[in-house]
């Protein structure tokens, strides 16, 4: 099976190479040749999406892929391609069967991410973790990781983050009354 596996691996990887020498993606490099995009896009290690049912896994994947687009300028009929080329195991699977919801040619990142989010990282778990940070406490956590678990969890609530006000009381509130008593 993993024999397969690598197989299989190497001739998705040729058929990318493929694809891309023929989409005429090519970009400058310093001495004025050109680089096709997927190399740029490859010498970064971009990380491999498996499909774990783990909503931070899959936001993490997708602002890495986005950070990488954005440093190589990839333009966005070719941020699909690069994306998608990194789905693994049964995210490759599910990916031939969800990309026909799609016309490939015409598809924006926004369109993708559309349908990858409703997938890895539906609206009911983004709606459920905006819901957990309105409602955090630190409890008996330590201030580190009450620390870190707001910071992980203002991404999702868009009406607080961007406020520095309303950020700050929304983490006051949350402290233990102790601990906020002291830094008031």
């Amino acid at each position: 099976m993993r024999d397969q596996n690598l197989i299989q691996s190497e001739q998705m990887r040729d058929i990318f190479q493929g694809n891309w020498n023929n989409h005429n993606s090519n970009r400058n490099t310093n001495d004025g040749s050109q680089r096709p995009v997927y190399k740029q896009f490859m010498g970064f290690k971009p990380t491999d999406f498996r499909g774990r049912m783990d909503p931070f896994e899959a936001e993490e994947w997708m602002q890495s892929m986005e950070t990488i687009f954005t440093f190589i300028q990839c333009i966005k009929s070719d941020q699909v391609r690069c994306a998608s080329f990194m789905f693994k195991n049964d995210v490759r699977i599910w990916w031939q069967g969800a990309k026909a919801t799609l016309d490939l040619n015409a598809a924006t990142w926004e369109e993708f991410k559309t349908v990858f989010y409703g997938k890895y990282f539906t609206l009911s778990t983004r709606n459920k973790l905006a819901r957990e940070f309105l409602e955090i406490r630190q409890g008996d956590a330590s201030v580190a990781d009450y620390v870190k678990k707001f910071e992980r969890g203002k991404y999702f609530a868009p009406m607080i983050v961007g406020n520095a006000a309303l950020e700050l009381n929304h983490f006051l509130e949350g402290l233990n009354a102790t601990i906020r008593r002291d830094v008031d």
